[in-house]
């Protein structure tokens, strides 16, 4: 354990996987990221993604310490939603995507998101859930 210990350099408290993956980025842009299926995303292609997705967070006035809602299934877009939340300096909340409307409408009671990422289908839920709306 003791070598172990010595071979991971020391924590840096502002280094996160959205800071890992603007450095891949940079350093290893043409690289693939992320595999899905024949999809092959590219460092520079998911750090892009991430960045979309935190300027339209901060847009709706997403803030360091916000709860995001994230609603979508293992994919591209889903660790593309997450690095764009951390980089925004939020929280990601998950559920997964079969989730009842009643177990998200608990969640949203329990944690109060202030906002809501889904895929398409999932946002017929803000229609029929005030707690989701809210």
């Amino acid at each position: 354990v003791r070598s172990l210990r010595a071979a991971i350099p020391p924590r840096n408290p502002g280094m996160n996987i959205a800071t890992v993956l603007r450095e891949r980025a940079i350093d290893s842009a043409d690289r693939p990221a992320l595999i899905e299926g024949s999809r092959v995303v590219t460092f520079l292609g998911l750090d892009r993604m991430a960045a979309g997705i935190a300027r339209q967070l901060r847009a709706t006035r997403i803030q360091p310490g916000d709860r995001v809602l994230v609603f979508c299934p293992m994919s591209v877009a889903l660790y593309a939603v997450l690095v764009g939340i951390w980089r925004c300096g939020a929280t990601a909340v998950f559920l997964d995507p079969s989730t009842r409307r009643a177990q998200l409408e608990r969640c949203c009671d329990l944690v109060s998101p202030q906002a809501f990422l889904a895929v398409p289908r999932a946002h017929a839920l803000r229609v029929a859930s005030r707690s989701i709306r809210r």
